[in-house]
């Protein structure tokens, strides 16, 4: 059992020792203001940690200056001017506003409560009746079901046969 535990503790310390080395990397300025927006909103957030970055032998050229803010041409006069921007609302916020009431009600579909009668004609199936009545062809067996005492074959009916077709 000792045995087990000493080479236990030996991987444990030897895979301590084997993972890459993290750092944190710096941010550029946008990266700064959204990880002021970040840690305000959740304070408990930590930035993530990062590899760092590999250094180059080789001379490195500088690119172009780029201006902080370019030139921007004049955009044209618009009609109408907001008053004030938007408020942005945080997550708990939205949550805690009650849920608005619809003003008007909606009215619900007529609910058919009592089974209809229809007349068997020629050339009338299970099926076909099922899909006039149901949508769905596939539903004849309720309509079987339902009519056992005038139905002994379903693939034979008879025409003038009054079924029962149930409310589903």
């Amino acid at each position: 059992m000792n045995k087990v535990w000493l080479a236990a503790l030996g991987f444990a310390l030897l895979g301590y020792g084997c993972g890459p080395q993290l750092a944190q990397s710096p941010y550029g300025q946008k990266e700064t203001r959204w990880e002021g927006y970040v840690k305000k909103s959740y304070p408990s957030w930590t930035p993530a940690k990062t590899i760092p970055p590999v250094e180059q032998q080789s001379e490195v050229v500088p690119a172009a200056p780029v201006p902080e803010n370019p030139p921007v041409k004049a955009a044209p006069a618009m009609t109408a001017v907001p008053a004030e921007a938007p408020s942005i609302q945080t997550f708990d916020e939205k949550m805690s506003e009650p849920e608005p009431e619809l003003s008007t009600p909606i009215a619900a579909a007529p609910v058919k409560e009592e089974p209809e009668s229809y007349t068997v004609g020629k050339g009338d199936t299970l099926g076909g009746i099922a899909r006039k009545f149901y949508g769905k062809a596939s539903k004849w067996r309720v309509i079987l079901d339902a009519n056992k005492d005038k139905v002994t074959n379903p693939n034979k009916l008879r025409v003038g046969t009054v079924l029962v077709i149930p409310v589903l």
